[in-house]
């Protein structure tokens, strides 16, 4: 019986339909073999094609003498970039907690890992206030990537915003704002009463922003 990818809009939003799910053929034919009653049986799996970009698209069976079948429409979304979170305070000569800060490919909201790797653009409106690596890479089979935000100069209340772009992909909707500020020293763990001859008290020094 004859397989096909129909109506897509635009030409081309999946090339296909192949007998492997990585690398193979394309296919236009299934077989279901006697005494069967699906062509998993028969051919085996059949595996659309990877959308190559936003779009619509239906898939057909027939065969001689049956009914043609087609599925409901099929949409592919164009993937988008988020950040995860919308503020960060950094002091200044520092950079921000090494995993608070991550880009993340996503489709409708909902974070996808895609099968190649993605590269995605960091930009800092202001990078004499706070800077950004020039780039991160979202590895494939991943859907973040992290990175850091360093303070280079007090931001004095007015915002810094870091944005990312990357190949085939929207903008974040919601970019990071950030604060560069003096950095403080605090203390933690002093334990403020203690008696004698017990154990050492273990404390840390911490540096903020």
């Amino acid at each position: 019986m004859s397989v096909a990818i129909t109506e897509a809009n635009p030409a081309g939003v999946v090339d296909g339909i192949y007998n492997a799910d990585t690398a193979g053929t394309v296919i236009t034919q299934v077989v279901i073999p006697a005494g069967g009653d699906n062509s998993t049986a028969g051919s085996g799996w059949s595996y659309i094609a990877a959308p190559s970009t936003a779009g619509t698209y239906k898939v057909s069976a027939s065969a001689t003498g049956m009914n043609t079948v087609t599925s409901p429409v099929v949409t592919v979304s164009a993937p988008e970039l988020k950040f995860t979170q919308t503020t960060e305070v950094v002091g200044k000569g520092m950079r921000g907690y090494h995993y608070s800060l991550y880009v993340q490919r996503a489709v409708n909201g909902t974070a996808f890992s895609g099968v190649e790797a993605l590269v995605v653009n960091l930009s800092s409106s202001d990078p004499s206030k706070a800077s950004v690596p020039a780039s991160v890479t979202i590895p494939a089979g991943s859907s973040t990537a992290y990175f850091q935000v360093t303070g280079v100069d007090l931001t004095g209340g007015t915002a810094v915003t870091i944005d990312a772009t990357a190949a085939g992909h929207s903008a974040p909707a919601t970019k990071v704002q950030v604060q560069v500020a003096e950095p403080v020293l605090s203390l933690t763990g002093v334990d403020t009463s203690r008696s004698v001859g017990e154990a050492r008290d273990n404390f840390y020094v911490r540096v903020s922003g």
